[in-house]
């Protein structure tokens, strides 16, 4: 078992440092030890986390001195001299893939959370505490509302904050963040909108000048050597912001937020959780896009993500597979989604990806209503995912298709099929040949 001792230097007292993990197995050589090092005339002291022990030495010693002695009397340890920075790094090397149980708390900016609520024991969202009409307790002092959720961090990846590197920080922040979003991306579901950007919050963490923030709590009966600490910094070197107010919650919550809470929590794993994770991380990307033409693909490529149709699977059969998983089995609401979903997709995203073109150039403003077209079909699939308690992408291939061979849903894209086609030429100009997709 690897100890590194860090050599005491003036009057301050060093340290010993050990796995806590692995020391569980060694209490009583750690007392047969203490005794030792007491009696060749040293101070020393365990520290309660079990990672070690304290020390100074009675009188004037050497390092060599220091070091010689500390082998003698820890002789079942592996006991080298090192630098705080290089113990804590060996030290999270050791233990690197032990996952500890921490409480996350993240300050939220531009949002008015009415009443401290939360999602059975998955994600709370606080209300600033000075508005709060319900007391849910707090672990973080954040002046401002806050997301509180649990999350399991590797102990290496812990240990190493403060004590290795910004960019260490960085990551382990910007994880804490990812997570935090999959909690805030219910909020935007329910509440955000393209065509009312104002009703978007600030991304989770991030806040008015431009850092980011929050606080780690380890939840576990083990003592650990890490306290309940916020980490902060400019994790984010580029951000976007809400110059508005944000959207108002209400703590109006149903099931369907549960199970999807479930999914981003990773409590609740399959096929479609996976996308779900994936496609929503795009939806909330788009959210702070600034670019209008990259949020309208990544809503498109959302989409897609989410529904998985066939490689094999294009133009109106691709039309067609997606609008029957947003139509909600209603066959009007059905053609008036293929003829849009059609037209965003054909005569707008292809243009911007195989032709160059720009919202300005095809005469779409800004691109927040196409966008908020897209937005609702993407929400639509989400909530039929979740009525159906769907887990797999077969499930919405046979949803679909026993949709699409109703005989009320091929009228309706016959209908659709022949108005849009009868309009458009090929390339070299000659009528689009008319085929309707066949399930």
């Amino acid at each position: 078992m690897e100890a590194f001792l860090l050599p005491p230097y003036d009057n301050h007292s060093r340290n010993l440092l050990w796995s806590p993990f692995q020391s569980e197995e060694h209490t009583t050589n750690i007392e047969a030890s203490l005794d030792k090092i007491v009696k060749m005339g040293y101070w020393a002291s365990p520290f309660p986390e079990g990672d070690g022990v304290t020390f100074k030495p009675n009188k004037q010693k050497s390092e060599n001195e220091i070091i010689s002695d500390f082998k003698e009397c820890f002789d079942w340890l592996d006991v080298m001299k090192a630098s705080h920075k290089e113990a804590v790094n060996r030290l999270a090397l050791i233990d690197a893939e032990i996952l500890i149980d921490c409480i996350i708390t993240v300050p939220l900016q531009q949002i008015r959370i009415e009443t401290s609520c939360q999602i059975a024991d998955n994600y709370k969202y606080l209300a600033n505490e000075k508005n709060d009409n319900i007391t849910i307790p707090r672990i973080a002092d954040f002046n401002s509302e806050q997301i509180e959720f649990d999350l399991k961090i590797k102990f290496g990846d812990l240990l190493k904050l403060n004590s290795s590197s910004l960019e260490h920080n960085d990551y382990v922040i910007n994880f804490c963040l990812d997570h935090a979003e999959r909690g805030m991306d219910i909020i935007r579901l329910r509440y955000s909108s393209f065509d009312r950007p104002e009703f978007t919050p600030n991304p989770a963490g991030q806040l008015t000048n431009g850092f980011y923030e929050v606080q780690i709590t380890p939840n576990t009966s083990k003592r650990l050597p890490i306290k309940p600490k916020v980490y902060g910094g400019l994790s984010k070197p580029l951000s976007a912001s809400n110059n508005w107010l944000g959207p108002e919650v209400s703590d109006h919550f149903n099931f369907n937020d549960y199970k999807l809470s479930e999914v981003l929590l990773g409590n609740e794993v399959h096929e479609l959780g996976d996308l779900l994770i994936g496609s929503l991380r795009n939806c909330r990307q788009a959210f702070y896009t600034i670019g209008d033409e990259t949020k309208f693909l990544s809503l498109i490529f959302s989409i897609d993500g989410l529904g998985a149709p066939d490689q094999d699977w294009n133009g109106w059969k691709h039309r067609t597979y997606i609008t029957a998983l947003a139509c909600n089995e209603n066959p009007l609401r059905f053609r008036d989604i293929l003829e849009s979903y059609d037209y965003l997709y054909t005569d707008i995203r292809n243009k911007l990806v195989h032709n160059g073109k720009s919202f300005y150039e095809l005469d779409q403003d800004n691109g927040n209503s196409s966008c908020e077209k897209l937005w609702t079909i993407y929400k639509d699939i989400v909530n039929l995912i979740l009525n159906k308690d769907f887990t797999t992408i077969s499930e919405l291939y046979l949803y679909a298709e026993l949709t699409l061979k109703q005989p009320s849903f091929i009228n309706e894209i016959s209908t659709v099929v022949n108005k849009v086609d009868s309009t458009r030429v090929t390339k070299s100009g000659q009528p689009k040949k008319i085929t309707l997709p066949k399930w």
